[in-house]
């Protein structure tokens, strides 16, 4: 169904929104929007959506230096505060139906190439961003490690309780996404690398994560210290 549709599917893994990067990019732009106009008891965010969609379609993307609009349109839409800048703009009159489709042609490839160009841009400058912070990766299947696992417990504060699970034992490994298990008993997880440390002797995740926690406390009771 994805080859008949022209759909590039991809897998992930669980709290790795890089994987989805401009989905959930996109998914976090339209939520900004709706939360500067729903109703305090949020019942009619679905009613906002549609201008919503009209404001994200009109305004120029950083990444590509265009709107939606003209990418797709080869122009931008003719907004009603439009109106108030002016007369719209002239428009040069076409000979024909075929001169009109070569002129389109000739916007869009134009419009295109200069979005692709800054969408390249912008590619490399967030790998050289991730490539600052990324660390070398050396698990491998039989190893122990540590299962970076955020979550709320009912009655425990977040900031006291520890996010690490373990230990788990790798027995998949295909390039940086790992198949985790506990014991024969329990069902095996699939992982990004991004979310778990190797432990060596079976405490070294907690002890990382129990030295984070003592800094911490510490601090604050130098702030509590009169």
């Amino acid at each position: 169904m994805t080859r008949l549709l022209g759909i590039k599917k991809t897998r992930t893994t669980a709290l790795h929104p890089q994987s989805d990067e401009q989905v959930e990019r996109h998914h976090q732009t339209i939520l900004n929007y709706l939360a500067k106009f729903i109703s305090e008891g949020q019942k009619d965010w679905d009613s906002w959506i549609p201008i919503n969609l009209m404001a994200y379609r009109s305004s120029k993307h950083e990444a590509t230096s265009a709107s939606p609009a003209k990418l797709y349109f080869a122009h931008d839409f003719r907004l009603p505060l439009d109106l108030l800048r002016g007369s719209p703009p002239e428009r040069e009159e076409e000979n024909s139906i075929g001169n009109y489709i070569q002129r389109l042609k000739k916007k869009l490839r134009d419009v295109h190439n200069n979005a692709r160009q800054r969408l390249n841009l912008q590619s490399f400058r967030s790998k050289e961003r991730y490539d600052q912070r990324a660390r070398q990766i050396n698990f491998n299947v039989g190893h122990d490690v540590w299962f970076y696992n955020p979550r709320r417990v009912g009655g425990k504060s977040p900031k006291l309780q520890s996010n690490w699970e373990g230990p788990y034992r790798i027995i998949k490994k295909h390039s940086v996404v790992f198949g985790i298990r506990k014991s024969n008993r329990h069902k095996y997880k699939i992982v990004h690398s991004d979310r778990r440390i190797l432990s060596n002797d079976g405490n070294k995740g907690k002890e990382k994560e129990t030295k984070k926690t003592e800094k911490r406390n510490l601090k604050d009771e130098d702030c509590l210290t009169p």
